[in-house]
């Protein structure tokens, strides 16, 4: 997968957490909702979840599993809270 990791950390607000299998956890609170960002690096996907509480929990507004194999910011987007 290509993909920068310190523009994601910029993007963000905060560095990832990482384990050995290649992935890497993004947390990121908005005003309403918590998102968790999965990146995994060796399987080409991205997975991604948001809740007010508990993402990827049972009751979460939503959880996308998508194969991926570039992440890019485009330009303008490289402050925190562009969404």
């Amino acid at each position: 997968m290509k993909w920068n990791q310190l523009d994601l950390e910029h993007f963000f607000g905060s560095h990832p957490q990482i384990n050995d299998d290649g992935l890497y956890i993004f947390h990121y609170a908005g005003k309403h909702l918590r998102y968790l960002l999965f990146v995994h690096e060796k399987e080409d996907q991205i997975s991604i979840s948001a809740d007010p509480e508990t993402p990827f929990g049972g009751d979460s507004f939503y959880a996308l599993y998508l194969p991926c194999d570039t992440i890019e910011l485009l330009p303008g987007q490289r402050r925190r809270g562009y969404l």
